[in-house]
């Protein structure tokens, strides 16, 4: 649950000099870079100790707004935390409190800041959850980050060895954000996680790298003030136009997307989302074809298919007088005016409580994903996060846009999170499935699933730790991964961590 790692070759052209070359490297940047807060407008999705404490104040009743739309504005909050009463915070609440107000301050402060990451992180598969935005071997960043009311941005530029597609040189998190009344207009490469998942969104997470683009989001979430449409409550909307690689069997297609979510109920929250890959190198990217796209008019074998398309629904429910919550995804692989089909489906359910009288808190949950398209009837394997015309799939230079596992998977994973050890965070999780249920990948060679090409079995089990002592700047982990082809001896191996980080964010 905290932020993680990949495994991956090393780049064919690596030689033992820039393997010696890169401790030092690492040593000059520490040295070299001063300490800084970020300064962003959004609570990204890379911070998994702000999203319970988030969940915690929501799942209390402190504060009413969507929170599985990620990045989170921090308009929503601040907007909420502004009429918060805290007098009659517990101490749980209070400490979660106090940490959002912290962050929002620093943001509103405004500034130019610096930061910097340090991270080496040798073995881990390459399968990225909620919260992971390292993606190499051993990586170091610098940042240089901006905000004055109207106006932010933020330069990231990192060089990562042992990448999981052999590019060194990053500017993964940069951006230029712009507010326009209550709206935010960015223009970079960030982060997203669409739904309330603690290991994956089945539509858009955190597996693959952002990809480049424009996005358009609400900042706060007032509920609208017209009778016919006040009963959604407080409500985000989030659109983006991003581009695709070009090394893929249709170069440089567009990725467009919209979600929409909202709070009909106190405690309740829905989420309504769609996907598309459109136009690129040799297909049609004339109004008309846009317009078919935009009506999901599209994936009609007798008609000119313009576009691949997603879309589903999510919802998360505090269960009424008890300290549990449920959630669940579906995403549908075909969209078309007579409706949704081929289903893939997410469901959790999480449980919170306070530890003691001084503002500890835990969060377990037990979460299950199914990735076969109609899994619950009669299941249709190599479907889901495929295309017959975007033969390389829903994916980002070779890794899924959507679940880590990628199609025709499942995965059981369960979780604890404890705030408050030694002030400090300490993580257990726990999963277990197999990859490529159905032993086929006829996608091959530009799509299939990248991770498992015949059935793999896969056990992962991981124990996180931020300590207080050093600011929450360090993470540490260690972990053991069981990894095979079923029916083949599978292939045991250890993980770790250790990740510095300041002022830097993706």
């Amino acid at each position: 649950m905290r932020s993680g790692t990949q495994d991956a070759g090393r780049s064919p052209g690596q030689s033992v000099q820039e393997r010696k070359f890169f401790p030092g490297a690492l040593l000059l940047a520490f040295l070299a870079l001063p300490f800084a807060a970020h300064a962003d407008p959004w609570l990204s999705p890379g911070n998994i100790q702000a999203r319970q404490d988030v969940e915690l104040l929501a799942d209390t009743g402190v504060i009413n707004v969507p929170i599985t739309t990620w990045p989170i504005p921090w308009g929503s909050l601040a907007a909420q935390l502004a009429t918060v009463q805290t007098t009659k915070l517990s101490a749980a609440q209070q400490v979660a409190y106090e940490r959002l107000l912290e962050d929002i301050q620093t943001v509103q402060a405004g500034g130019n800041h610096t930061g910097y990451k340090l991270e080496a992180a040798p073995g881990r598969p390459t399968l990225n959850w909620f919260g992971d935005t390292t993606r190499g071997k051993e990586e170091a960043g610098a940042s240089w980050s901006g905000y004055n009311g109207n106006l932010a941005f933020r330069f990231n530029a990192t060089a990562v060895y042992g990448s999981r597609d052999h590019q060194r040189l990053r500017f993964d998190g940069s951006y230029v954000s712009v507010a326009l009344d209550n709206w935010i207009l960015t223009a970079g490469q960030i982060d997203q996680f669409w739904g309330p998942g603690w290991s994956g969104s089945l539509i858009l997470g955190t597996n693959s790298r952002p990809v480049p683009g424009v996005m358009l989001s609400r900042n706060v979430a007032t509920p609208f003030e017209t009778p016919i449409l006040h009963w959604l409550g407080p409500w985000t909307f989030t659109t983006f136009v991003g581009r695709l690689e070009n090394s893929r069997y249709v170069p440089h297609p567009l990725l467009l997307g919209a979600r929409l979510a909202f709070m009909p109920l106190k405690g309740v929250e829905i989420g309504l989302f769609r996907t598309a890959q459109f136009g690129g190198k040799g297909r049609p990217e004339n109004w008309s074809c846009l317009e078919k796209t935009l009506i999901a008019h599209t994936n009609n074998p007798r008609a000119v298919d313009c576009s691949n398309q997603l879309a589903g629904v999510d919802a998360r429910f505090d269960i009424p007088h008890t300290h549990f919550i449920f959630y669940g995804q579906m995403n549908a692989e075909d969209t078309s005016k007579i409706g949704l089909s081929k289903w893939t489906d997410l469901l959790g359910l999480s449980r919170w409580g306070t530890i003691g009288k001084d503002g500890a808190n835990y969060r377990t949950f037990l979460e299950y994903a199914n990735t076969t398209v109609n899994s619950y009837k009669v299941p249709e394997p190599n479907i889901a996060y495929e295309n017959h015309i975007y033969e390389s799939g829903y994916r980002y230079r070779g890794f899924s846009l959507g679940y880590p596992t990628d199609n025709d998977s499942e995965l059981w994973a369960l979780g604890l999170a404890i705030q408050g050890v030694s002030d400090g965070e300490l993580s257990f999780v726990i999963r277990h499935g197999t990859l490529n249920v159905d032993n086929t990948n006829d996608r091959e060679p530009w799509g299939g699933n990248k991770l498992a090409p015949v059935r793999t079995a896969f056990d992962e089990a991981d124990v996180y730790f931020q300590p207080s002592f050093l600011g929450r700047h360090l993470n540490l982990s260690l972990g053991v991964t069981r990894w095979g082809p079923v029916g083949l001896p599978v292939e045991t191996g250890l993980h770790a961590q250790i990740g510095w980080q300041q002022g830097f964010s993706e």
